[in-house]
């Protein structure tokens, strides 16, 4: 487990990138039990469409293929199970509903993003976040909430809301999953700025 200080967070490179993110708003017991459940085990899991896989001439064994599926669509359930559950004010056991956002930067040390729920500064939050890619993953930590923007009907929707969220935990092997993710995200937007220079 790791807990970024102010050097190490400075010395991330942060890319523009909207990828999809849940957050979850939890309470300082559920952010120490978290932490320690990143600490013995990262949270990464990478999940390749089967049309990906086709694409390559079948790269992958079929087993693979058909366990991430399964994956894909459980996600795919849990998430309209917590969608149900919220409009019928029934609790699935968890104590925060998640909320979907998109992000609007990405870094090593933390993200902006855009909600459709104001969440407090301080708030301390749990975060999915999806890399998208030739093979997506997902990945999960503790944040808190460190900037909050107000929508002003002009620069975001009414009822968006502009987040700044500080990774407080994470698993290092999932920090390096981000951080390779946006390397390899700023790498081809040089490539592309170059280009468009020629």
């Amino acid at each position: 487990m790791t807990r970024p200080d102010d050097e190490t967070k400075r010395s991330f490179a942060r890319v523009e990138v909207t990828l999809p993110v849940r957050v979850r708003k939890i309470d300082p017991v559920e952010a120490q039990k978290l932490a320690e459940r990143l600490e013995l085990e990262p949270s990464y899991t990478e999940r390749l469409s089967a049309d990906l896989a086709n694409r390559r001439g079948g790269e992958s064994s079929w087993e693979r293929l058909a366990i991430l599926t399964m994956l894909e669509k459980i996600e795919k359930l849990e998430k309209g199970l917590e969608t149900i559950a919220g409009s019928l004010g029934v609790s699935l056991g968890e104590p925060g509903t998640w909320i979907e956002g998109e992000t609007v930067s990405l870094s090593g040390s933390g993200m902006g993003l855009r909600l459709a729920q104001r969440l407090e500064e301080d708030t301390l939050v749990e975060v999915e976040i999806t890399l998208l890619g030739e093979t997506t993953g997902t990945v999960r930590l503790l944040g808190r909430i460190i900037i909050l923007v107000n929508p002003d009907g002009q620069e975001l929707p009414v009822g968006r809301f502009h987040l700044g969220i500080s990774f407080e935990t994470f698993n290092k092997e999932d920090r390096e999953a981000i951080v390779h993710y946006t390397f390899r995200l700023q790498r081809a937007q040089i490539r592309e700025m170059r280009e468009d220079e020629l």
